[in-house]
C-alpha cells in the first residue's frame, strides 16, 4: 500500500481540535477492523477490501496519534473501547471532565431519543452499551493472519485488553 498523506481539509479540522485542546483518540483496533470488513461494499472506503490495507491504514493512524502525542502532551485523551464498554459510567466522566464538560445524566442514557441517526452503526446507537461484541473478532482470527502480521508492530500495545477475552466471548449472542 502506498503512503497517503492527510488531506488539507482533514488537517485542518486535526488543527482546529488542537486548538481548542479537545483531541480524543477511541483505540478500537481490531474492532475497527472487523466493523469495516462489515460495512456494505458500496460504502467501504477502498482500503477496507484488502486486510493487508486494512492494518496498513491502522499503522498509518496510530503513527499519526503517536505523533500527536509526543508534540501535544497531555492535549490528546486516549479512550480505550475495551474500556468504555466495561466501564462505561467513568470512562464517560473521564471524557467530559476532559472536555471540560459538565456530566449529565443522558450521557449515559444516549440511546433513549428519537432522534435520526444515518451512521453503519443506527442499530448500535439505539440501545445501550454492550460487551458481547467485545472481542467478537476472535470468532474470525483465523481468518486475521494476514492483518496480525501487518498491525505486529503495534499488538504489544493493546495485550493488556486480552484479559476481557474469557469472560465476554461466552457473553456472545450471534454476529
Amino acid at each position: 500500500m502506498q503512503q497517503q498523506s492527510i488531506s488539507k481539509a482533514t488537517f485542518a479540522e486535526v488543527l482546529e481540535l488542537i486548538s481548542l485542546g479537545q483531541l480524543v483518540k477511541a483505540e478500537k483496533m481490531c474492532k475497527e477492523a472487523e466493523q469495516v470488513l462489515r460495512i456494505t461494499i458500496e460504502l467501504a472506503p477502498t482500503f477496507a477490501y484488502d486486510l493487508t490495507d486494512i492494518g496498513e491504514y491502522y499503522l498509518q493512524y496510530q503513527r499519526m496519534m503517536d505523533y500527536w502525542h509526543e508534540v501535544l502532551p497531555d492535549r490528546v485523551l486516549t479512550v480505550q473501547y475495551e474500556e468504555v464498554v466495561t466501564d462505561f459510567e467513568n470512562q464517560v466522566r473521564r471524557m467530559l471532565e476532559y472536555c471540560e464538560l459538565p456530566f449529565e445524566e443522558s450521557c449515559l442514557n444516549y440511546y433513549d431519543t428519537d432522534r435520526p441517526v444515518r451512521t453503519a452503526s443506527s442499530e448500535q446507537v439505539r440501545q445501550p452499551i454492550y460487551t458481547q461484541s467485545l472481542h467478537r473478532w476472535r470468532l474470525y482470527e483465523q481468518h486475521l493472519d494476514e492483518l496480525k502480521e501487518v498491525l505486529e508492530p503495534v499488538l504489544p500495545r493493546y495485550r493488556k485488553y486480552e484479559k476481557f477475552t474469557e469472560d465476554n466471548l461466552s457473553d456472545f449472542k450471534g454476529p
